[in-house]
């Protein structure tokens, strides 16, 4: 139920929030931008959890890893693909949806 409930707040705040910001040409310091990129560490946390709910993974490994795995494609986004772009705001998002990740679901009963 947390795995859709996140995956339907990132498109809520895709569909209206972010295109609200664009349509009305608001500085959002580039939350509309990168949120995305916090909601996709969270997402991910939660379905790894669900996925390997019986071996209990160690969470701060898996949110390390997700993490991680975000911030080497943002930086190979900068480098290599030529269809996206490298953003720093991405890299901070990232960051940012680990720590909360990470706070949120080590005191979560989803891990016990």
């Amino acid at each position: 139920m947390l795995l859709v409930m996140l995956i339907f707040i990132n498109k809520a705040l895709y569909y209206i929030y972010r295109s609200f910001i664009y349509s009305n040409n608001i500085f959002d310091y580039g939350i509309a931008d990168s949120f995305s990129n916090f909601m996709a560490v969270l997402i991910n946390t939660v379905l790894s959890i669900i996925l390997y709910e019986k071996t209990k993974i160690h969470l701060g490994l898996a949110v390390f890893s997700i993490t991680l795995g975000f911030i080497i494609y943002e930086i190979l986004q900068g480098l290599i693909v030529t269809y996206g772009t490298f953003d720093i705001k991405d890299i901070i998002a990232t960051l940012l949806g680990g720590i909360a990740s990470y706070l949120l679901f080590s005191k979560a009963s989803l891990l016990s």
